[in-house]
């Protein structure tokens, strides 16, 4: 995999036909050990599915291909939400498109962590996106959208409607931003399977050291390990196609021990998957879908 994982993903956003991104998406070139007479695999999400702080062979992705001889697509962004992966989906259509068109995915999947409900909300520079996708009203003075002012004084107002930190508003956006997605997949990419693989997230505790430097509230990250073991975000994820999955029904436990997480020398409280973390998820991932 053409990965550079030790890296951040800068990116710059005005709308999604001018999405420019600086990222480790590969070109489709030949690889050792990857059978090209199979479909490939792509995978959409954030840090976790990018490989944060792992190096080029241990990330989710590639030991995926190492271990099917897939071509596997590494779509995962650091830092960001649905609402990327969309953005990302829809440019294979322009000329950002890098999926070979001649051996397309016959499998997408999306890895899911504890933040995700949150960040269906972060992307405030993406509300021009949002507006056209449809997910909230058109607002008034739209036509004068384009004055900075203009747009602050809407994002507020967007923001106190639609999220307003509010775990509940963010997963109603969340399920409409993944159905989009799925929508999409399936114009890209006909017959495929579409996968929500649930990340079984570390601890509560562990999170919260992490996550508290960032903002993130108590009630709010709670909401939000609730949401993801609730059957709720299954049974609304179900109902669009969508194959939703959990690291716990593939191995019969939460990721709740040292060596599920990157090493305790880079931060004690970091939740992001190991390499040997993957290395236990992907076989029984691999057998569950045939892979």
């Amino acid at each position: 995999m053409n990965s550079q994982n030790e890296k951040y993903c800068p990116f710059i956003i005005r709308n999604y036909k001018d999405y420019v991104f600086f990222h480790n998406i590969p070109d489709y070139t030949d690889q050792k050990d990857v059978d090209y007479k199979k479909p490939s695999i792509l995978v959409l999400g954030c840090s976790y599915a990018f490989g944060e702080k792992l190096s080029e062979d241990e990330n989710f992705s590639s030991q995926l291909q190492n271990k099917t001889h897939r071509y596997v697509y590494n779509y995962g962004l650091s830092g960001q939400g649905p609402l990327t992966s969309l953005i990302l989906l829809k440019n294979e259509s322009t000329k950002y498109g890098k999926i070979n068109k001649k051996n397309k995915p016959d499998t997408v999947i999306y890895i899911y962590m504890f933040n995700q409900i949150q960040r269906a909300g972060w992307n405030k520079h993406m509300y021009n996106f949002m507006r056209k996708q449809n997910y909230f009203p058109t607002q008034k003075y739209n036509f004068l959208y384009n004055l900075h002012f203009v747009q602050y004084i809407q994002n507020i107002k967007i923001d106190k409607k639609f999220f307003s930190n509010d775990p509940d508003k963010n997963y109603n956006m969340l399920i409409k931003i993944m159905k989009d997605i799925k929508k999409e997949s399936d114009k890209l990419f006909p017959n495929s399977r579409f996968i929500f693989l649930i990340y079984s997230d570390i601890n509560y505790d562990l999170c919260s050291g992490h996550m508290g430097s960032t903002g993130n509230n108590p009630e709010f990250l709670q909401k939000e390990f609730d949401i993801m073991y609730s059957n709720k975000l299954k049974q609304d994820l179900e109902k669009y196609g969508i194959i939703v999955i959990s690291t716990e029904e593939l191995i019969g436990r939460k990721m709740d021990r040292k060596e599920d997480r990157i090493s305790k020398l880079i931060d004690p409280n970091y939740p992001h998957p190991s390499a040997l973390a993957w290395e236990i998820i992907i076989p029984p991932f691999i057998k569950k879908f045939n892979l």
